[in-house]
């Protein structure tokens, strides 16, 4: 019995020794105040000077349709189906993303550009089960970026329709 004597003693002294009340965390709060200040305004200052720092990016987007002839519904050659568009549209997201539709949008913009910085600045992606091709554009300037993206836009429709005539 002596045992659970003992352990309750130690136990109502651990309590009283290991008691932390919030007027104690207020104390060491306050004595700590300037420490917490300079490190919270050290951490805003360095955000507001990387943000002020950092280049402003603007991104403009366009939609392509895949698949649709002027006045039909759903190209014929592919018969209408919907696994058969969305193959075609991955097909048409390959053929966008080359160096020939890069060229031909630098050219008609008259951009000093290499066709590579445009297709790295260039983000080419299906619309979840649809036969849309979303295309951004990421530049400094937001005219460039629209100009850009709207251009390539037309380059790679005008190289779609040239090749549905010819297939």
């Amino acid at each position: 019995m002596s045992g659970n004597g003992s352990s309750a003693a130690l136990a109502r002294a651990s309590e009283s020794e290991g008691a932390f009340t919030v007027s104690d965390l207020g104390r060491v709060l306050l004595k700590r105040l300037w420490v917490i200040l300079l490190v919270v305004s050290v951490v805003v200052g360095f955000a507001v000077g990387v943000s002020f720092w950092q280049t402003p990016e603007y991104v403009a987007s366009t939609k392509l349709l895949v698949g649709q002839e002027q006045g039909n519904g759903v190209d014929t050659n592919l018969g209408g189906s919907v696994s058969g568009l969305q193959a075609l549209t991955q097909t048409m997201i390959i053929a966008i993303d080359t160096r020939p539709v890069a060229d031909e949008a630098i050219r008609r913009l008259g951009l000093e550009i290499s066709p590579d910085e445009l297709l790295g600045n260039l983000t080419i992606e299906q619309i979840e089960s649809s036969q849309f091709i979303l295309l951004s554009y990421t530049a400094t300037d937001p005219a460039t970026a629209t100009q850009v993206v709207n251009t390539v836009g037309q380059v790679s429709s005008e190289r779609i329709s040239e090749a549905s005539a010819t297939a």
